[in-house]
């Protein structure tokens, strides 16, 4: 009997450290952008549902040569920085981005950071980049492929997409917000109560054939 007791004791101790400590929003987040642009960054939220330490460092890398990036965490570290640790209260937020600077070179990759919460859990968070060529004020062979956007003051009403092609809406961050495979000659995006700079991108065979900015005020 004492050692069920005993047993029962250890049970009651134990399952409280095997509970939930922590959530991330996203682990997959994208950033577009164009090789012009200074930097691009995109967050999510860590959040602490116990008092946590965690521990961070750089997973794996496949950018451009070239390019540059860093993180925030919450607080923002340089660029050259791939590592540190932090301690968080329970039920916090924790804001957490990568900063990616594209040095005016066009191209794609990923960059992914592993967490690592009290010595026990891990988790992975990828953030997947795209910069194309040309300035952030015009598109990407808009008049060759016949794409025609008609604005309202909520919605994109897109027309002559490729059929299979993927159209995506960003907000000005670079977090994608929604998107549509083309099945037939037009699709909407319905905004809602959205406001501020969007862009609107296609892509097609693996390559982006269109790409425009648009204010919703």
């Amino acid at each position: 009997m004492k050692n069920f007791h005993l047993l029962f004791w250890c049970l009651v101790v134990a399952i409280p450290a095997l509970g939930q400590t922590h959530t991330i929003d996203n682990d997959t987040l994208h950033i577009v952008g164009y090789a012009s642009d200074n930097d691009v960054a995109v967050n999510t939220f860590y959040n602490a549902v116990t008092e946590v330490e965690v521990a961070w460092n750089v997973l794996d890398v496949q950018i451009p040569d070239g390019w540059e990036y860093s993180f925030c965490f919450p607080n923002c570290y340089p660029i050259g920085v791939t590592q540190s640790t932090s301690a968080f209260p329970a039920n916090s937020q924790q804001y957490l981005n990568c900063h990616v600077y594209p040095n005016g070179i066009p191209g794609s990759g990923t960059i992914q950071l592993l967490i690592e919460t009290n010595e026990m859990h891990q988790d992975t968070v990828t953030w997947v980049a795209s910069f194309e060529e040309g300035s952030n004020t015009g598109l990407v062979n808009h008049a060759s492929h016949g794409i025609e956007i008609q604005q309202t003051a909520n919605s994109l009403s897109m027309c002559g997409v490729p059929p299979g092609a993927e159209a995506r809406l960003y907000d000005s961050k670079g977090a994608r917000l929604m998107s549509f495979v083309a099945d037939n000659d037009c699709g909407t995006f319905s905004l809602g109560h959205k406001s501020g700079f969007h862009i609107v991108t296609v892509e097609s065979e693996s390559k982006i054939i269109f790409r425009q900015k648009f204010v919703f005020h």
